[in-house]
């Protein structure tokens, strides 16, 4: 990882880098792990993380734990799928799929809203949940992460043609569970 210091010449960007570093080595290795079943695979996934956030920096905000997090996450597990893929050395890839303790609520005082925010904040993870993970990543990247298809499609090194339609069906996806949530 020093290497990674090295390369960034802000000292406020390596600072943020370093802490989200400590903060999130192990969570991120456990991702890369669980899907690469190798420890310096594992690691190489981590620093290559690390290395794509550079850019990104921006975009990350170290007060917000959880979306901080489900960002990393993101790419973390795609890199180590692209490292996976590369190496064909696992059969079958068994994707994590409880990032998504992460929405917060933003309503009035007023009970009844903040019951039915709940209540769509938890029918809503609850169908994010079930969206297969090209789907779910994009969506969260977009829609909870704020980038664009852009940045996007850097991020988890596709094309923007790719990420548009993962957006498309993901959302097409997202109101079909929602809907059938809705009809029980």
């Amino acid at each position: 990882m020093k290497n990674l210091f090295l390369i960034i010449k802000d000292a406020d960007d390596r600072m943020k880098v370093k802490n989200l570093y400590l903060q999130h080595k192990d969570k991120l290795f456990g991702v890369a792990f669980s899907i690469l079943h190798d420890k310096s695979l594992a690691e190489e996934a981590v620093h290559d993380t690390f290395m794509r956030i550079i850019e990104h920096l921006h975009k990350i905000d170290e007060s917000n734990i959880y979306k901080t997090t489900t960002f990393l996450v993101i790419i973390c597990k795609n890199i180590a799928i692209d490292i996976y893929n590369s190496n064909k050395k696992i059969s079958k890839i068994e994707v994590m799929g409880d990032e998504l303790d992460f929405i917060g609520t933003d309503s009035d005082n007023n009970p009844l809203n903040i019951l039915i925010t709940n209540e769509s904040i938890r029918i809503l993870i609850d169908s994010i949940k079930q969206l297969n993970p090209i789907y779910r990543d994009v969506l969260l990247l977009k829609y909870d992460s704020c980038l664009s298809n852009e940045e996007i499609a850097h991020l988890l090194q596709i094309s923007q043609a790719v990420v548009r339609k993962r957006l498309e069906r993901g959302k097409k996806l997202l109101i079909k569970f929602i809907e059938r949530n809705e009809e029980l």
